[in-house]
């Protein structure tokens, strides 16, 4: 019989700041809570309290508790070790860690959106356009600019280490070749996840980092949009792992068959002395228009296993829908 192991991740993300608040873009600045953000920080420490208490106390053990080292999320992390410490008696000892920092958004940072398209008329209508071309590609305005794929790239490496821990785990319990690793049955629709995970794993981040872990993660949880609130609180666990070669194969079968029907078509149409050069500008065309699936984009970055979002404890407002409105102006 196959023994469950069951690791679960609680993601957090920060409580409010004035520049939240302001709808001002902060990507890496070492912007505070305000008021409100501590208050929703306090939230998130209640609700972390609420679904440790009875795991901890059935055997469930502490694993990679992470944050952020922005200012925000490391106050966020704090209140939220403040609190289940006075509730439980024990310290989520929790690290800084530089990756999970929110998007570097160049030089929109310390604006708002008004203002940026005041000083630099039409860039940022320009980015909004290359989001809807490609959503991992694009980069935010200036030097110092990251696109979703940069960011994924610097959290890919913190996924594929809590795949292959829950792998591992899996394997040792269940005696299974690797080849044939089994799916997490607590984590499947209408199961009780209650029943004691093995590990916890705790990180403070930020909407935009959770964005993407929730992509390396293969979840669509929400669509096109970004419902993740201040102060919010996730919980996920693996599910199965996905055949990496055999998706890969895929993908590039497609890919194959849509370069050899491109090639073909551009060659009949062009005379040889002007093939080669043609071919390679239609081909590089294709390529560079093609949009990778989720589950697609997840496997580009060695992230194969697939998660599920158990619970979402909304405490804050959700306000990024901001951009889609002014993407649409």
């Amino acid at each position: 019989m196959i023994r469950p192991v069951f690791p679960l991740l609680i993601l957090f993300r920060h409580g409010q700041t004035d520049y939240n608040a302001s709808r001002r873009f902060q990507g890496q600045s070492d912007t505070p809570l305000n008021t409100l953000g501590r208050d929703q920080a306090r939230r998130a420490g209640e609700i972390v309290g609420n679904l440790l208490e009875p795991l901890v106390r059935a055997g469930s053990h502490l694993g990679q508790c992470l944050t952020s080292d922005l200012p925000r999320a490391r106050e966020t992390a704090d209140i939220v070790q403040a609190i289940v410490k006075n509730r439980m008696g024990i310290v989520i000892p929790f690290a800084n860690e530089i990756r999970l920092r929110e998007f570097s958004v160049g030089s929109l940072q310390d604006h708002t959106v008004d203002e940026f398209e005041a000083a630099f008329p039409g860039i940022l209508q320009n980015f909004f356009r290359s989001y809807e071309g490609n959503p991992y590609t694009a980069k935010y305005p200036g030097e110092r600019g990251e696109s979703r794929g940069m960011l994924a790239e610097r959290l890919a490496p913190m996924v594929r280490n809590v795949n292959e821990i829950w792998e591992q785990a899996l394997l040792a319990a269940n005696k299974e070749p690797k080849a044939a690793a089994a799916k997490n049955v607590y984590a499947q629709e209408g199961s009780e996840w209650q029943k004691t995970p093995t590990k916890i794993h705790l990180w403070s981040a930020h909407g935009g980092v959770i964005d993407t872990l929730l992509e390396l993660m293969n979840i669509d949880a929400f669509g096109n949009k970004r419902l993740i609130g201040n102060g919010d609180v996730l919980v996920l666990a693996p599910v199965e792992k996905n055949s990496a070669s055999q998706r890969h194969s895929e993908a590039g079968s497609v890919s194959s068959a849509t370069t050899s029907a491109t090639v073909s078509a551009t060659t009949s149409a062009t005379v040889s002395a002007t093939v080669s050069a043609t071919v390679s500008a239609t081909v590089s065309a294709t390529v560079s228009a093609t949009v990778p699936t989720r589950e697609q984009f997840a496997l580009q970055n060695g992230c194969d296993v697939r998660w599920r979002l158990l619970r979402h404890y909304q405490v804050g407002d959700n306000i990024a829908a901001r951009l889609d409105a002014v993407s649409k102006e």
